[in-house]
C-alpha cells in the first residue's frame, strides 16, 4: 500500500468512525429538539405509506458532512507532516479545501431548505393552514444558489490551475482541454445536476446513501487504475473520496429500514455536490452518468414527467403523465403489487452497481 492509498483509507476510517460514534447521540439530540420529518406527497396512497416515517429525525446530513470535514482535515494533516512535498501539498490543499467549501455551501442551502420545511410541519401540527409540509426554499432560489456555488468553486480551481478541469473522454487519446470559462461552466453544471439528482433520489431508506457508497467505490477504483496507469490523481481527491465513502457507508447503519434518521436536503445537496466535484476535478465527467446512473434515472423521470404533462396540457387541454409518480422510485413503489420499499431499494442499488462497473470498465478500456 502506497502513501496515497493510505490517505484514502485513513479518511475512510476516520469518517466512518465519527458517524458511528456520534450517530446515536445526534439522533437522540434531534428527537429532543423535535427535528422530525413529515413526508408529504401529492398522492394519497403514498402519504398513507409514509405515515410511518413521520417524526423521524432529519438533517442527518449535518452528521455526514461534519464527519467528512474532520476526516479530510486529519488525512491532510498526516499528508503534510509525513510527505513534506510542498508543490503537491499546496495543490492538495487547494483541491481539498475547495471540495469542502463547495460541500459546506451546499449543505447550508440544504439546511435552510430543511428548516423551512420543519417550520411548515410544526405549523401544520399546531392547526395552522399550510399548503404543504414539503414547501421549503423556492426552486428558483435553490437553483440560483447552486449555480453561484458551482461557478465560484470552478473559478477557484481554474484560478489555482488552469488545466485542473481538463476532462478524459473514453476512447479518445489525451485530455480534452477546455478554455477557462468552459471548464468553469461545465464544473458548475455538473455540481448543479448532481446535487439536484441526489436530492431527488433521497426518498427511500438507504436509497441515496447506498448509491453514494456505490458511486464513491467506483471513483476509488478508477482513481486507483489511473494511478497505476501513470496518470496524476491529486491526493486531495483521494482524501475526499475516502471520506465520502466512509461517512456514507457508516450512515447506512442508521439509515437502513426502518430509518432512524434521514440525511435531508442538508445531506443530499452537499453530498451530490461533492460527488460532482470529485468527478469534475478528476476529469471523469464523461463517465459520471454511469457512475450515478440511478441519479440520472431519477432526475430524468422528473424531467420527462413535467415536460410531457405540460406538452399534453398545451396540446389537448388535459395534462397526462408517463409515470405513476416521480421520482422513479415512487413509480416502482406504487406499482400493481406495491413492492416493499426495501425491494425497490435493492433493485435500484443493483442498477447502480451495474452502472458503476460499466463506468470502471469504460474508463479502463478507453
Amino acid at each position: 500500500m502506497n502513501s496515497i492509498h493510505f490517505l484514502m483509507l485513513l479518511s475512510l476510517v476516520v469518517a466512518g468512525a465519527v458517524v458511528v460514534a456520534l450517530g446515536g447521540p445526534v439522533i437522540r439530540l434531534f428527537r429532543r429538539m423535535k427535528i422530525g420529518d413529515m413526508p408529504e406527497a401529492d398522492h394519497a396512497r403514498l402519504n398513507q405509506i409514509n405515515k410511518l416515517k413521520w417524526d423521524t429525525p432529519t438533517m442527518g446530513g449535518l452528521l455526514i458532512v461534519s464527519a467528512i470535514v474532520v476526516a479530510s482535515i486529519v488525512a491532510w494533516f498526516v499528508f503534510m507532516v509525513f510527505e513534506r512535498v510542498e508543490s503537491t501539498g499546496d495543490r492538495t490543499g487547494v483541491v481539498l479545501l475547495t471540495s469542502l467549501l463547495v460541500m459546506l455551501a451546499l449543505a447550508a442551502v440544504g439546511a435552510i431548505d430543511d428548516m423551512s420545511k420543519l417550520r411548515n410541519a410544526r405549523r401544520r401540527l399546531s392547526g395552522q393552514t399550510v399548503a404543504s409540509t414539503r414547501q421549503g426554499l423556492s426552486a428558483r432560489s435553490k437553483f440560483l444558489a447552486q449555480w453561484i456555488i458551482g461557478l465560484v468553486g470552478g473559478g477557484l480551481l481554474v484560478w489555482q490551475s488552469p488545466e485542473s478541469l481538463a476532462q478524459r473522454v473514453p476512447f479518445v487519446d489525451g485530455l480534452l482541454e477546455l478554455p477557462a470559462w468552459g471548464g468553469v461552466a461545465v464544473f458548475a453544471l455538473v455540481i448543479v445536476a448532481t446535487s439536484n439528482a441526489v436530492n431527488l433520489s433521497d426518498g427511500l431508506d438507504t436509497l441515496s446513501s447506498g448509491c453514494l457508497v456505490i458511486s464513491a467505490t467506483g471513483l476509488f477504483a478508477i482513481f486507483m487504475w489511473m494511478t497505476e496507469a501513470g496518470a496524476a490523481v491529486d491526493p486531495g481527491l483521494w482524501i475526499a473520496c475516502g471520506a465520502l465513502l466512509g461517512a456514507c457507508f457508516a450512515f447506512l447503519r442508521f439509515n437502513r429500514f426502518p430509518a432512524r434518521i434521514f440525511m435531508g436536503d442538508t445531506g443530499s445537496l452537499a453530498l451530490g455536490g461533492l460527488l460532482g466535484f470529485l468527478a469534475s476535478a478528476g476529469g471523469l465527467v464523461a463517465v459520471l452518468p454511469l457512475l450515478g446512473i440511478v441519479y440520472v434515472i431519477e432526475a430524468g423521470s422528473v424531467i420527462l414527467q413535467v415536460g410531457y404533462f405540460k406538452w399534453t396540457k398545451h396540446r389537448t387541454g388535459t395534462g397526462r403523465r408517463i409515470f405513476r409518480m416521480t421520482p422513479f422510485h415512487h413509480h416502482i413503489q406504487l406499482g400493481p403489487t406495491e413492492p416493499h420499499e426495501t425491494r425497490v431499494t435493492r433493485l435500484l442499488h443493483g442498477i447502480a452497481f451495474v452502472g458503476m462497473l460499466l463506468a470502471v470498465v469504460v474508463t479502463m478500456l478507453g
